[in-house]
């Protein structure tokens, strides 16, 4: 049986869920949004598709390097900057008008944030929740991540019917800023056992 969560694991379990919720949001509006996308942006469904690629490649190929600035400069900290760069790549797709800069530069950022946030989100779990509380952390987490897939896709596709190409995205926008407020404000930092140095490749 698991103990009732006191006020203050239930937030930092609330922002955590948070944040896995927005990631799966990110991935799962865009990939929604191609059709819309190819005509607001005047160009090829190649190019929407790619797109959506961009953030889940970029952030498996960078998140064990992640996972070391993390066990540096701290989980906390690590959620915080990768929270603020996906806020600030998804406000960039808002206002950008060239599909080039968002190939090159917007989603890549957010695959950046996305590398950041996710292995900070698993350390924090398992260091805010022991025991069996962990398993109810990590089946939370599951479960947000399912829930976004499941709604996400639906809400878009209605907003994208009935109003504006860019709510959807406002929406996902506003995910982050929740998150980020509540990671600075919510969860406290703990203390990790740094690496004395990293391993380099010795040529």
């Amino acid at each position: 049986m698991v103990n009732a969560l006191d006020n203050k694991k239930g937030f930092i379990l609330w922002i955590l869920c948070l944040a896995q919720f927005t990631l799966s949001a990110d991935i799962a509006n865009l990939s929604i949004s191609t059709s819309t996308l190819v005509s607001t942006f005047d160009t090829n469904i190649s190019s929407i598709q790619l797109l959506g690629s961009i953030q889940p490649l970029i952030g498996a190929a960078l998140m064990l390097s992640a996972s070391m600035i993390g066990l540096i400069i701290g989980w906390r900290r690590l959620l915080i900057i990768g929270t603020a760069i996906g806020l600030i790549s998804t406000v960039g797709f808002l206002f950008s008008n060239d599909v080039r800069l968002l190939i090159l530069v917007v989603r890549p950022l957010t695959g950046v944030g996305s590398a950041l946030i996710l292995p900070a989100v698993l350390a924090l779990v398992v260091a805010h929740f022991p025991g069996k509380q962990r398993a109810l952390g990590f089946g939370l987490m599951a479960a947000a991540t399912g829930l976004a897939a499941a709604i996400v896709p639906l809400f878009s596709g209605w907003v994208h019917d009935n109003f504006n190409w860019y709510w959807p995205f406002i929406f996902v926008a506003s995910l982050y800023l929740v998150t980020l407020i509540g990671a600075i404000y919510g969860i406290s930092p703990i203390h990790t056992n740094q690496p004395e140095k990293l391993d380099i490749l010795a040529w």
